[in-house]
């Protein structure tokens, strides 16, 4: 029963660790073609930063969509939703100007 209990909690991190692999590799796919559009790099290293903090935004299955080559239904909701982020993190002045708060933005290392 102890060596049951001990191979169901290796399954289950296991599995919360694909989870976010899947995620991660779906933020860089998007961080490389944010890269190679000629994007400037603090940008799009923001844009991934804040794709893999974005839980909610940012699910499995739309991460899989993207690993997979498919586009989302939700896609360009969840981009858009970290490009206005990654402004409030680095131009807080600039959205300010348009009449915006950026107080519910919380501050991530990208």
């Amino acid at each position: 029963m102890k060596n049951l209990f001990i191979l169901s909690a290796f399954v289950l991190a296991l599995c919360a660790c694909e989870q976010t692999d899947i995620r991660t590799k779906a933020a860089n796919i998007i961080y490389n073609n944010c890269t190679k559009s000629g994007e400037d790099q603090q940008w799009c290293r923001c844009l991934r930063a804040d794709l893999i903090d974005s839980e909610k935004a940012f699910t499995e299955e739309i991460a899989s969509y993207i690993v997979n080559g498919r586009q989302h239904p939700w896609m360009g909701p969840t981009i858009l939703g970290a490009r206005v982020r990654c402004e409030c993190r680095m131009f807080p002045r600039r959205v300010a100007a348009h009449g915006l708060s950026c107080a519910g933005v919380k501050p991530i290392k990208f």
